[in-house]
């Protein structure tokens, strides 16, 4: 029985050992990983903001752990970053353990090692080794149970027989509450004391034994509880952190704001994502530790600003706002704004600098874009003559352009002060300023014209114009408006009266001169058709009628000259021909003038003789005007001459008189359209104000120009032609007669068709043609003329364009499709003689175009010549 008793007791013992050890164990290790566990999250912080201090200080901590022998943290790269180490112990390893995280248990030594992150982000790696004091808690056991051992066994010993039934049933009972407590794990459960014998102190012991697991293990069971709700409590703060960090990070990533810390003791910068993104880039930790990268992204003209900034702000304590260009990757610009507080130490120096980096692209964009419309529209402003203006509510001047000051000579101080006022014209100053009162009170638009002094002393036309600036509530916060320069503008209008008044006179001369030829041709008419007249007065009426009628044919081509020197469709037929012969045949026209005038006429020409290479019927014209005009502006018996003399830059020809002469305004408008001398409009035989017009047009197309000169009203005139030397002929010589001098031939007995819708033109063409020995039928309209066409096959068809039904142009394309269309020679007479017109009747088939009213021989000349090369 003892030794049964003994087995008992150290059977027991040892289940009661073995459980303890093992479960106290895997508690303890469990205790010692919640401590690595909350030592990581605690430490995690300072490792993310590299703070050694703080991370040493955590490690210290475990001093109050008896247990743990040393701990360690290591940077990401492997590095020891921080330890503690008990006195007398090993140290940590000087590099992170390979191991994966986990516990590790060899014996009494206990190492565990954790993977230390924050926000997903490895920062190191904590190694924690501990021991487990195995001997003392087995010393302990042992005692208690050879207490229990030797008391049981000097009891058994001494009523070993007499006890031995007793002390079977306490050992079950004992034996049954290991069960119980193995199995359950309740420390609570105590054994029953039944008797007062020696296995009572064996219950006893076994309850005093169970008492101490129970308190050891509720000590564990609270600090584990008390660890369980610390750990609880921080998981909380650091989701509520991580969420109040995401809200802030996204927050200052929709603003375009990132942060940033230097650490002026490490030289060390910490920046966020939003601090990367500014800078082009999506690592922060790269540019957190690139020193070299991040100031590549500074533009360079930024730099030394950007350091002296820092500079100024480790003494002041403050980085005031600091515009930055960041270079992007891509090498587009960022503009930014830094700015931040300094952290000083208890000594006064500088710790770190914390600071935030603004994105403010965008509003240097808009900026910039203002500036640029600011400079458009003040260009725009400026080009206008004069400018633009400004004015506060009152209607005082604010801003004036700088062209419109220029103009006036007025600085911008005088020009505020209702200087403008003091610049107006005499005539318009009361009258405006009253006016600009007016609307200034009234708030309404202002438009108005008047007179500036400028400093050149002149008075300048200006429209002023503008509108009131009203605010968001209507109220009138001042007037924006231009000033115009209607200089040229009045000048224009000026220009188109006197033109409008020309242009009256014009046509009221143009009327007289078309009825002075009238009145004698009726007279004529009346005196040839009279019975009683003689044939001496018939033949008078006769040279009245055809003189009359070559000078308004002559009326007639000057206007068709002029309109079409005006349009450009002039062309000259140029020829070589003598001086001499061109100012014969001007004195042969004006010849008649002259004579009624009772002028002196003196002609001086070179001895040599002179050949040009001209139009010789326009310079004639020309010469022509410019003795009619000397003829009928000189008083009767005056003195004419033409001279003519020769130079390196061409011919001069001058023709002057003792007439009336020019005032000095005259000589500024004698060569435009319609323009008549006061003096001479007096006169009767003032002329239409075209001849000199149509001078001038005729020297520019020769590339020339004719000038005026008069001393004076009553002084005479002198109008002198200019013609280039390269209408000078070097070598003179024998120049043929032109085919209009010689004696037209005349063809008789040939049949001629007169078509005119006009039946007294068409008559009165159809007797002189009849008169000349031909046959001549006549027609009053296209049809007809078709229908004689067609049956007599004419050799000539005189057609007039403007005929009823079908023209003239369409009857002579109907003729040339004909058989014997290509036989016969077409002329057109009519009153359309523009080139347009001259083209159109060639296109149709006419071979000749003569305008209305023709000269007779000269048709019959055309005619003859035709004819000739026809039979040719």
């Amino acid at each position: 029985m003892l030794l049964t008793t003994s087995l008992a007791l150290l059977v027991s013992s040892i289940a009661f050992l073995g459980h303890d050890f093992y479960s106290y164990r895997a508690s303890w290790a469990e205790d010692v990983a919640t401590e690595a566990n909350i030592l990581s999250l605690s430490t995690a912080p300072a490792m993310a903001f590299d703070d050694r201090k703080v991370a040493t200080q955590n490690l210290a901590a475990l001093r109050a752990r008896p247990s743990v022998l040393g701990a360690a943290l290591y940077s990401p790269d492997g590095e020891l970053y921080a330890k503690f180490v008990r006195p007398r112990e090993a140290e940590p390893p000087e590099r992170a353990p390979d191991q994966f995280d986990g516990v590790m248990i060899n014996g009494q030594h206990v190492e565990i090692i954790r993977r230390i992150s924050y926000n997903d982000e490895f920062l190191g790696t904590l190694y924690l080794s501990a021991r487990y004091e195995v001997i003392g808690r087995v010393r302990a056991y042992f005692g208690i149970v050879l207490s229990v051992m030797v008391l049981s066994i000097a009891l058994a010993l001494s009523l070993s027989a007499s006890l031995q039934r007793a002390i079977t049933s306490p050992l079950e009972a004992i034996a049954e509450v290991a069960g119980q407590i193995v199995n359950r794990r309740d420390y609570s459960l105590r054994l029953e004391q039944t008797t007062e014998d020696e296995t009572s102190v064996v219950v006893q012991a076994l309850n005093r034994m169970l008492d101490e697991v129970q308190s050891r293990t509720q000590a564990l069971e609270e600090s584990n509880a008390s660890l369980l709700e610390e750990v609880a409590e921080r998981q909380a703060a650091r989701a509520a952190l991580a969420s109040a960090n995401a809200r802030l990070e996204s927050t200052m990533a929709a603003a375009e704001i990132g942060g940033w810390v230097r650490d002026f003791k490490t030289g060390e910068l910490t920046v966020d994502r939003n601090f990367a993104a500014l800078l082009g880039w999506s690592d922060e930790l790269m540019v957190g530790r690139d020193t070299e990268l991040r100031r590549r992204n500074i533009h360079q003209d930024d730099i030394q600003a950007w350091d002296a900034a820092k500079a100024e702000a480790q003494v002041t304590g403050t980085l005031a706002s600091k515009e930055l260009r960041i270079i992007q990757p891509d090498g587009s610009l960022r503009w930014v704004i830094a700015r931040g507080k300094v952290q000083f130490d208890d000594d006064g120096s500088p710790r770190r600098l914390a600071g935030l980096l603004i994105d403010v692209t965008a509003q240097k964009k808009a900026e910039q874009a203002r500036r640029d419309n600011e400079l458009v529209y003040r260009a725009i402003g400026e080009s206008i003559d004069y400018g633009v203006w400004l004015t506060d509510p009152s209607g005082r001047n604010t801003y004036a352009s700088e062209s419109f000051l220029h103009l006036t000579g007025m600085t911008q101080a005088q020009c505020s002060e209702f200087g403008w006022g003091n610049v107006l014209h005499p005539d318009d100053a009361e009258a405006t300023i009253e006016a600009w009162r007016d609307c200034a009170s009234r708030g309404s638009a202002w438009y108005r014209e008047h007179r500036v002094l400028g400093i050149d002393g002149k008075y300048h036309a200006i429209l002023a114009q503008g509108l009131p600036i009203r605010g968001d509530d209507g109220a009138i916060q001042g007037w924006a408006g231009i000033n115009l320069d209607i200089s040229r503008l009045k000048r224009t209008e000026d220009a188109l009266l006197a033109a409008d008044r020309r242009k009256d006179e014009f046509l009221a001369t143009l009327a007289h001169e078309l009825r002075n030829p009238l009145a004698p041709i009726r007279n004529a008419a009346e005196v040839v058709g009279s019975p009683q007249a003689t044939d001496e007065q018939r033949q008078w009426g006769r040279d009245v009628i055809g003189r009359q009628v070559r000078n308004m044919a002559l009326l007639l081509d000057d206007l068709l000259d002029v309109s079409r020197i005006s349009r450009g469709r002039l062309e000259l037929k140029k020829a070589t021909v003598r001086l001499a012969d061109l100012v014969a045949a001007a004195v042969e026209t004006a010849q008649p003038l002259i004579t009624t005038r009772q002028h002196q006429l003196t002609i001086m020409l070179p001895p040599d003789p002179i050949e040009l290479n001209v139009d010789p019927l326009r310079i004639s014209q020309m010469l022509c005007n410019l003795l009619t005009n000397a003829a009928k502006y000189t008083p009767s018996g005056g003195q004419i001459s033409v001279s003519a003399d020769v130079d390196e830059k061409g011919l001069r020809v001058a023709v002057r008189d003792n007439g009336i002469g020019l005032s000095k305004a005259a000589l500024t408008t004698v060569f435009e359209m319609f323009s008549q001398v006061e003096a001479a409009l007096e006169r009767s035989n003032g002329g239409l104000g075209i001849g000199l017009a149509l001078t001038r047009g005729l020297a520019l197309l020769h590339g020339g120009s004719v000038e005026a000169a008069s001393e004076g009203e009553g002084s005479g005139s002198a109008f002198t032609i200019h013609l280039p030397s390269s209408v000078l002929i070097a070598n003179p010589s024998s120049i043929s007669r032109s085919p209009a001098e010689t004696k037209a031939t005349t063809t008789s007995e040939c049949s001629i068709l007169v078509a005119d819708d006009n039946q007294d033109a068409a008559d009165s063409l159809a007797l002189l043609l009849g008169v000349r020995g031909f046959d001549v039928q006549v027609a009053y309209s296209g049809m007809e003329a078709l229908a004689i066409a067609r049956c007599n096959c004419p050799a000539v068809l005189i057609l007039d364009i403007g005929m009823p039904q079908i023209n003239g142009y369409e009857v002579a394309q109907t003729i040339r499709a004909e058989s014997w269309g290509a036989t016969p020679v077409l002329i057109a007479l009519t009153g359309w003689g523009q080139q347009e017109d001259i083209d159109r009747a060639r296109a149709s088939g006419f071979d000749m175009h003569f305008r209305k009213p023709v000269d007779f021989n000269m048709l019959i000349a055309s005619l003859n010549s035709a004819l000739t090369a026809k039979s040719e």
